[in-house]
């Protein structure tokens, strides 16, 4: 522990609280004639506590299921200067069967008897609700239940009761299930492990206050991961009003691009070229001569700034060749079509995975708030850990935080949502045909238009 946080400071440690690993007898607690000694092992969990802390800890995880151990250790770490080391408590951990694979693995079953004299009875929720709420006045900070799975009513029953962060440990008997399933051929694996993620693609993520913050940092995201510097956008694509974005299409060849506004130094242009979108031609031709100085693409996934223009069958997957191709990054600007046309925006609708993606204030429920997030070894290039610096007063401030959670909450718990305004909107789009427009909708978004041309991208509207 000393050692990790003496040459990788950034790494958040939290020690596990146990004496299992220290007794002849594999149980968690001193044990003297058969019998395990609840308060005798007390003191034992304090200073083992005490000892991690000085080390470094950053957090301490008491998995023992002693009574009483979480006051014991507040109160040790409180009288030793160590008020603010916070305690995340095993409250609810039952004696399942679910730890067989790691228990054979490790050897660390009991050499005679079990656990279920200390940990809880699984065919008891009851008690369960009462060791979180004994824990919560004892001084713990977060709960945890464990296992995950089969005890989900507990832990919803538990967070609907209880104001403080839970944990869940999903343990070695259901990890075991799913890789052997796979193996079996049964299952696809990272689709049954990723499926309860709104967007599973966003292994890591940072809170941002807008769409134009949100944008703007992924991009400088991708250059520090590829240290390359030009960027592909489209015509007729917004992704906010940072200098390097906000350009239009110059009056010379297709790549040529000059500043959208009053402000921007001209220099800004050259690292930004533009290609039509829908067009997988005007792609390939700027990969072909400036593929190896590619830090990304760029792209509302449905063109949602020049009316709703949708992408071509396979126009996405292309970009998401190409980009693999290239070594170049594939950023989904969702700040629009995100928890719009899916709950997992449209990369679960048109089944496209990009490196990296952007939500506007949806995330928020209306608050300013937004989200770039996307592959953990990307987003390990921003600070700290990494070198790509980003950072604001207002990012993540817990009042929008509090909106989203709640706005996706309805949203997962009413999934119908979607289907009723894909309706609605279907209905408004039969009624502007019968006027004789044409229009284009992609689920709930929609948009008319005053030509009989084929709309496909930005010269098609202006």
């Amino acid at each position: 522990m000393r050692y990790i946080k003496e040459n990788y400071p950034e790494i958040y440690c939290i020690a596990d609280i146990c004496l299992c690993e220290y007794t002849s007898s594999g149980h968690c607690g001193l044990v003297r004639n058969g019998e395990i000694l609840n308060d005798e092992t007390l003191p034992l969990l304090s200073e083992m506590a005490l000892s991690v802390v000085r080390a470094g800890a950053d957090m301490v995880a008491p998995s023992d299921m002693m009574d009483g151990r979480v006051a014991a250790i507040r109160k040790a770490l409180d009288l030793e200067g160590y008020k603010n080391t916070p305690i995340m408590a095993y409250s609810a951990k039952f004696a399942s069967a679910y730890y067989g694979p790691f228990r054979d693995a490790a050897c660390s079953a009991p050499c005679f008897g079990d656990r279920k004299s200390y940990q809880m009875d699984f065919a008891n929720g009851k008690e369960a609700l009462m060791e979180i709420e004994t824990d919560i006045e004892e001084g713990a900070d977060i709960v945890m239940v464990k296992p995950a799975l089969a005890y989900l009513d507990v832990l919803k029953k538990a967070f609907e009761t209880y104001n403080i962060p839970f944990a869940v440990y999903n343990v070695s008997g259901e990890y075991s299930m799913v890789k052997a399933a796979a193996m079996q051929g049964w299952i696809d694996e990272k689709r049954i492990v990723t499926e309860n993620q709104c967007v599973p693609s966003m292994q890591m993520l940072r809170l941002v206050s807008s769409g134009t913050e949100a944008v703007m940092s992924a991009v400088r995201v991708a250059r520090g991961y590829t240290k390359r510097e030009k960027i592909i956008k489209f015509i007729g694509c917004y992704h906010g009003h940072s200098d390097g974005l906000l350009m239009k299409a110059g009056s010379g060849v297709l790549t040529e691009a000059i500043p959208d506004s009053a402000g921007i130094p001209k220099d800004y242009a050259k690292f930004t070229l533009l290609a039509n979108y829908n067009d997988e031609n005007s792609v390939k031709k700027i990969m072909e001569q400036y593929g190896d100085d590619i830090a990304c693409i760029v792209v509302e996934p449905v063109a949602a700034n020049m009316g709703v223009v949708p992408p071509k069958p396979d126009f996405l997957k292309f970009l998401r060749n190409i980009t693999k191709q290239y070594g170049s990054l594939l950023i989904f600007d969702l700040v629009i079509t995100g928890f719009r046309l899916a709950l997992g925006g449209a990369q679960e609708y048109y089944g496209i995975e990009p490196d990296l993606s952007t939500f506007g204030k949806i995330v928020g429920g209306g608050m300013p708030l937004a989200v770039y997030g996307g592959r953990k070894d990307v987003m390990s290039c921003v600070a700290p850990v990494g070198t790509v610096y980003q950072a604001g007063t207002l990012s993540g401030n817990p009042v929008a935080v509090t909106a989203g959670i709640e706005t996706l909450k309805i949203l997962i718990e009413n999934p119908q949502i979607y289907s009723e305004i894909d309706k609605r909107a279907a209905v408004l789009e039969k009624a502007y045909k019968t006027v004789g427009l044409q229009t284009k909708r992609v689920g709930s978004l929609l948009s008319a238009f005053f030509t009989n041309k084929q709309i496909v991208n930005y010269n098609d509207v202006s």
